[in-house]
């Protein structure tokens, strides 16, 4: 009986590392499922900045021809505008 005890013993032991092995798999691959789903959320809303950003310049850019199709100069249009004089060639050079 003794040799029937460990080898079922044995068998037991390696049945608890096999499921304790699945369980923490299963956790590691939630683990990983939520980090995608958290990483999806980030380029969505930074895809949605950058969408934002973009009509935030080609609004600026049609505020700056405007203002220069009125003779205004660069200086004026950047404090008008409350950007850089920089900013107002970078945006016209778009």
């Amino acid at each position: 009986m003794n040799v029937e005890d460990e080898f079922f013993t044995a068998i037991e032991n390696r049945d608890t590392t096999i499921m304790n092995n699945e369980r923490e798999i299963a956790e590691q691959r939630a683990y990983i499922n939520e980090q995608k789903s958290q990483i999806n959320e980030q380029q969505n809303q930074l895809n949605e900045q950058q969408n934002q950003l973009n009509e935030k310049n080609k609004m600026l850019q049609s505020a700056i021809k405007a203002m220069m199709n009125n003779g205004l100069d660069v200086a004026t249009i950047a404090t008008s505008l409350g950007i850089t004089a920089g900013e107002v060639e970078a945006l016209m050079a778009k």
